[in-house]
């Protein structure tokens, strides 16, 4: 198995002190998960990609097939690929280039080990103190400016907890830190609606897209604090770690909520998507 890192295509070149991603978080990137050389979830992640781009307002510099391309070589076999795209260098102070010559970097490496009790168990949770702001031109964007996620992660030290979630100023649910959410309620999937912050996540994306089949339905919609302890079920999804329960809520130290993990109407989702990433599929 090979891991290489990619600047601009070319292997372990140079990154400008002048680039925009680095002084200003002027850009996005994407972690995509790797099996046999292929990212299974590329069309979400490509989706993601060049809307964001378009949104920022410059192009991007390559083709999907030429990043399909340059991902097989960052990884080889099974792991990561963390692809940054950022606006290049150029312009003036936050004035950006009027055309911009986009930079990008493509590092391969090893999945992170994710312990099996986490989904055969759940998960602790947390509530953050941070609040997320209302920014809808950056909404669900994966952009470079992560400073609130980082503030956020930051509140806590303790191992048992494997996320915290995040609130607007209004109260509403609206992520984890590094995941999304969802609550189980009346055969419904239901998700923080992100049209005032937070990421749309690949994951997501594809839970609602295999949600039909398997018998759910998924809504998006405003979900404030209160709702959360009715729930049936929650748990967390990323691209890297898939599907994962959640156990138990914390606040403040204190438990809000606890929920049976393993669900038997999640049970189908999580076999079709876990057989698609090659995560552990749970009987």
């Amino acid at each position: 198995m090979t891991f290489l890192t990619l600047i601009d295509g070319l292997p372990e070149q140079s990154w400008p002190t002048t680039d925009r991603g680095l002084a200003y978080g002027d850009g996005v990137f994407e972690t995509c998960r790797m099996l046999q050389g292929q990212a299974p979830l590329f069309d979400l992640h490509w989706q993601r990609l060049s809307q964001s781009i378009q949104r920022l307002g410059f192009e991007l510099p390559f083709t999907a097939d030429e990043l399909k391309q340059y991902l097989s070589r960052a990884v080889s076999g099974d792991g990561l690929a963390k692809l940054i795209v950022t606006r290049g260098s150029g312009g003036r102070g936050y004035c950006p280039p009027e055309q911009a010559h986009a930079r990008w970097s493509l590092q391969g490496m090893a999945v992170p080990e994710t312990p099996l009790e986490y989904y055969q168990q759940g998960v602790q949770v947390r509530s953050c103190q941070l609040k997320l702001s209302s920014q809808p031109a950056l909404a669900g964007m994966k952009h470079l400016s992560c400073l609130e996620q980082v503030l956020a992660r930051a509140e806590w030290q303790d191992n048992t907890i494997f996320d915290g979630l995040l609130f607007d100023l209004q109260d509403h649910l609206i992520e984890a830190t590094v995941c999304n959410v969802f609550l189980l309620q009346d055969h419904q999937l239901i998700t923080p609606k992100l049209d005032q912050s937070g990421v749309s996540g690949v994951m997501r994306a594809a839970i609602e897209q295999a949600c039909s089949a398997v018998g759910l339905s998924f809504v998006e919609r405003h979900i404030h604090r209160s709702e959360i302890a009715q729930a049936e079920a929650l748990f967390l999804s990323n691209s890297v770690r898939g599907i994962i329960p959640v156990s138990c809520w914390l606040e403040d130290g204190q438990m809000v909520a606890r929920w049976p993990v393993l669900q038997p109407e999640l049970k189908p989702l999580i076999a079709v998507l876990h057989s698609r990433l090659a995560l552990p599929v749970i009987a």
